[in-house]
């Protein structure tokens, strides 16, 4: 089944540490992409850096708090855990600012099974639901 196969690859995703502490942004990341599709700012498979920005950090604020990672962190590293995948415009190249995102990438994309899995709301919320239960994300309050 393609939902437990995705499940099992976003629990696997390299999470940071900085000094003891995990660096969730690739989960909050995912939860982002997720709400991108529900509210309909991406649909056709292709996520812009600047469509997910704001979306980015309402999510990160909701479960962090205030000292966020930069997007383009996990916008560049998710690409390292199999199924997030990134279009260049020339060739690939190390991104470590928007910047460099701006300058060289034209879009970044999902697999397209995993596409076509979150376009089902029961499954979106049942990969939010166990990102959430998975990373011990609570509500920032």
């Amino acid at each position: 089944m393609q939902l437990s196969f995705y499940l099992d690859l976003i629990k696997q995703v390299n999470i940071g540490n900085y000094r003891g502490r995990k660096i969730l942004a690739k989960p909050i990341f995912i939860i982002a992409l997720i709400e991108a599709i529900e509210k309909r700012i991406s649909t056709n498979n292709r996520f812009f850096y600047e469509t997910l920005v704001d979306l980015y950090k309402q999510i990160y604020h909701l479960y962090i708090g205030m000292n966020i990672t930069p997007m383009h962190k996990p916008f560049y590293h998710l690409q390292n855990d199999g199924f997030w995948h990134i279009q260049y415009i020339n060739s690939p190249i190390c991104i470590n600012s928007v910047k460099a995102i701006n300058g060289h990438v034209e879009y970044a994309y999902l697999d397209n099974a995993l596409w076509d899995l979150l376009q089902d709301k029961e499954a979106r919320k049942t990969i939010k639901e166990e990102i959430v239960r998975f990373f011990k994300l609570d509500v920032n309050n």
